[in-house]
């Protein structure tokens, strides 16, 4: 029996599969790895000095203008606690990427020195990383510090806010006690309800400036004159500067002196705030020699000028013995 060969049985088509492409992690994910990367100081020493340095450059201006706007006076209507949240907030952010970038400059020059490269330079960039943090913060300290205590005083619910007091029977308004965050608020209360009075008198030893200065631009809005009896330092002085006649009490002591805080060094020289109250100063006809009088004196000290030299500078109008009637 004839066997007849088995054909070769037909090639089958063989389908090539194809892989996928890789799948991209989300941008979120790459940014969070980059930045761990960063932190961790994997990337050069360079790049980690120039990009990081770059960044937080930018961010610091960033900072700096919110800030200026959100502590600005001019137009603060006494909503303060939102402000407070942000500044905070603003400062936090720019704490945490100084502290990221000199972190990671320190782990590049630490990861350099192990590696055996220029102990010189891993030295001077890790040293250099160190000095550089206060620097970078001093100055939005600076515009936020009063902020950043009320802040505080907020959330400790320890707020002092100034009496306003309404004496319709005497023609005026009785502002006593520190000009705490709140005061503005109480004083515009004060000045809109009926009748209408207009007459201030403030006696205080001061507060918070962005307070004062708010406080006193609403008393010359409404035109209104001052006069202070007892005392009226710091902060204080702003609110009599304001009134359209500033009158002065027999016994009455005004002190002046440049801004700060208990427990700081005095400034050496003018902050931003101070060349605030200088401008709101000689807006109300106070002669530049007295102006400078008054800054040029550390808050750890006070300048307490004579009647005379208050009325010579333009500082005050009258004494209270010259008022109108009605007072």
């Amino acid at each position: 029996m004839e066997h007849t060969p088995a054909r070769p049985a037909p090639p089958v088509a063989t389908r090539r599969v194809v892989a996928p492409p890789p799948a991209h992690d989300p941008i979120h994910i790459r940014c969070v790895r980059a930045a761990w990367r960063f932190l961790g100081g994997k990337d050069g020493l360079a790049q980690t000095v120039v990009t990081g340095g770059a960044a937080l450059v930018c961010w610091t201006f960033v900072v700096l203008f919110a800030l200026q706007t959100l502590t600005h006076d001019a137009d603060y209507t006494g909503k303060y606690l939102l402000r407070q949240w942000l500044v905070l907030l603003l400062i936090a952010s720019l704490a945490l990427m100084c502290a990221g970038w000199c972190i990671a400059v320190m782990r590049c020059a630490l990861r350099r020195q192990r590696e055996g490269h220029n102990l010189v330079v891993s030295f001077l960039a890790f040293v250099g990383s160190l000095m550089l943090l206060p620097n970078l913060m001093s100055f939005p300290l600076l515009l936020a510090d009063e902020w950043l205590q009320g802040w505080w005083e907020s959330v400790r619910y320890e707020v002092t806010v100034a009496d306003v007091m309404r004496i319709p029977d005497l023609g005026r308004i009785v502002v006593r006690g520190e000009l705490g965050f709140g005061s503005y608020k109480a004083l515009e209360q004060a000045i809109l309800a009926k009748p209408r009075l207009t007459l201030v008198q403030i006696e205080s030893a001061g507060g918070y400036v962005v307070e004062g200065l708010a406080m006193a631009r609403l008393i010359e809005a409404h035109r209104m004159d001052t006069v202070s009896l007892e005392e009226c330092d710091s902060a204080c002085t702003l609110l009599l500067a304001a009134g359209q006649e500033r009158y002065l009490g027999p016994d009455a002591v005004v002190g002046f002196h440049r801004s700060g805080r208990p427990g700081r060094e005095p400034s050496a020289s003018w902050t931003p705030t101070d060349h605030r109250i200088a401008d709101y100063y000689r807006s109300r006809a106070t002669t530049e020699e007295f102006v400078r009088l008054a800054l040029n004196t550390p808050f750890n000290r006070i300048w307490t000028p004579e009647p005379g030299q208050m009325f010579a500078a333009g500082y005050a109008t009258k004494w209270w013995r010259e008022r109108k009637a009605g007072y």
